[in-house]
Order: structure tokens, then sequence, then C-alpha cells
């Protein structure tokens, strides 16, 4: 009886020592894929290693976007955007989406809110330059949904009265000087020129529209001043 007794127990370590790590291993392996279906899922579409940067470093999924050579273009124009001092901190770390819409628009892009930009048919118009340009103007007015304060201190009357020669005149509801780089007369001046007049700030001069302002730095010296005192400072 002893003896059959020790050969059970030696049975039972045999089997938990052969098969055990076995089960584990199995196990662990369904865990890990669940995992990286949720990380999948999370991160955005494609496997792109642009997504995991974005959500990484931003807090920014994409959606509606396969191509990772586009998402680079994103992922370019927001390095770029986020290097300079002070923006991070001003914009905050929030979660936001970037959406790309199949469907024909006047607009380029649209921010929605403090949480979703929109882009209109990314993959399909637009240089790559354009879309930077673009997806740049969207973030300052990410930037004045989230921090209100900003756009309420830009002095819009001011500073174009100053750089007289950046701003045209629009009419209408929204009727007042709004910044001529921007590609229709805009309902709100204000809110658009702030974008505008940031977006050329990064860039120096459109490229949707290079010819009206060749340098922001030279030819609008108040309004790369206020931005370059007010946003892009720690």
């Amino acid at each position: 009886m002893k003896s059959h007794g020790k050969n059970i127990k030696i049975a039972l370590f045999l089997f938990f020592l052969l098969f055990l790590p076995l089960a584990v291993f199995y196990a662990s392996s369904e865990k890990l894929q669940e995992l990286r279906s949720r990380a999948a899922s999370t991160i955005g579409e494609g496997g792109c290693s642009e997504d995991q940067i974005l959500y990484q470093n931003y807090n920014i999924i994409v959606r509606g976007i396969s191509s990772c050579p586009k998402k680079r273009i994103i992922l370019d124009a927001l390095f770029t955007l986020y290097s300079q001092p002070g923006f991070r901190q001003k914009i905050g770390n929030a979660p936001l989406k970037i959406s790309n819409i199949q469907s024909n628009s006047e607009n380029m892009a649209y921010t929605s809110n403090k949480s979703l930009v929109k882009l209109y048919r990314f993959e399909n118009r637009g240089t790559q330059e354009e879309w930077k340009f673009v997806i740049t103007h969207e973030m300052f007015h990410l930037l004045t949904q989230r921090n209100k304060s900003v756009l309420k201190n830009y002095d819009l009357n001011r500073l174009s009265r100053s750089d007289s020669k950046c701003f045209e005149r629009t009419s209408g509801a929204g009727s007042g000087l709004y910044l001529k780089t921007y590609a229709k007369k805009p309902a709100n001046a204000k809110a658009e020129s702030f974008a505008e007049s940031g977006a050329l700030y990064i860039f120096d001069k459109s490229p949707l529209r290079p010819g009206l302002i060749k340098s922001f730095r030279t030819e609008c010296p108040r309004s790369y001043q206020w931005f370059r005192e007010n946003i892009f400072t720690n």
C-alpha cells in the first residue's frame, strides 16, 4: 500500500511537471493574443507604428485611414507642432480622435469639439504639405476648444491694424478682418485668423495659398511676435 501511494505521488508530480507548464503556456498565449487584439482596437487600424506613436506620445487615435504613409503625414505634423515650446502644456493630454470622413465637403477638415477632428477624404485629395498645414490649423482650433482663454486673449483688432497687409475684410454676420491666406471668407473671423496664424507660425507660408503671404515672420511681425510670446513659451 505504501509503495502504491508513493507511485501515485510520483505520477502526480510528473503530470504537473510535464503538463502544467503547457497549460500555463497556452493560457498565457491566449491572454497575450487577447491583449494584442484589445491594443489593436484601441490604438488604431492597420497595425502601423505611427498608430502606436500617436497613441503613446499624444493620446491620439486615428480612424478611417488604412495607409501607414498617410498616418505618417499626421504624425509629422503633430511632431513638429508639439515640439514647439509651451504648446503641449497648453493643449493638454486629453484623448483625441482624428477621423477620416469619406464624403465631400467644402472644408478639408473640421474640429467638432475638444476630442474630435474630422478630415474629409484625407486619402484621396491634397498634397502632404497641404494636409500638414490643414492638420496644424485644426490643432489650433482644438487648442481654443480646450483652452478658451487663448482665443479670448487674441487681439485680432490690434493685430489686423499692425499687420494690415496680412488681413482682408469679410462681410455678413461675421463681418471683420481675417488673415488673408484662409481659403474663404470665414463666418468667425477671429477663430479662423487665430488658427491660420498658428499654422503660419509653424510653416511661415500656406501651401494652399502660397503667394499671399510669402513669409509670416517678416510680413506679419506683430502677429508672429504675439504667438511667440503667448503660445510658444513655457
